[in-house]
C-alpha cells in the first residue's frame, strides 16, 4: 500500500508541474507553438537573457547536486553517515 501511495503522490506532482508549466505557453494570442512566424521559437533574443539562462541552468544542476547529496546522506550510503538527521 506505501508504494501505492508513494506512485500516486509522484505521479500526481508530475501531472501538476506539467500543468503549471503549460498554462503560460497556451495563453498566448497564437495557442502556444508560434506557427505564425515559421515555428522557430527563440529562447535568448539579446546578450541579458543569455546570461540569465545559462545562470537558470546552473541553479538547476546545483539543485540537482544537492538533491543526490542530500539522498546518499540520508540513506546512510557514506560510510561517515549513518541515516540519522542530527541538529548541528
Amino acid at each position: 500500500m506505501e508504494t501505492f501511495r508513494k506512485l500516486s503522490l509522484v505521479l500526481s506532482a508530475a501531472l501538476l508541474a506539467m500543468v503549471l508549466a503549460g498554462g503560460p505557453a497556451l495563453a498566448t494570442e497564437s495557442g502556444g507553438g508560434g506557427e505564425g512566424e515559421g515555428g522557430k521559437i527563440e529562447l535568448a533574443t539579446n546578450q541579458h537573457e543569455l546570461v540569465g539562462l545559462i545562470l537558470l541552468g546552473a541553479l538547476g544542476i546545483g539543485g540537482l547536486a544537492a538533491l543526490v547529496n542530500a539522498r546518499k546522506q540520508l540513506r546512510g550510503e557514506r560510510k561517515q553517515a549513518t541515516g540519522e538527521f542530527r541538529w548541528r
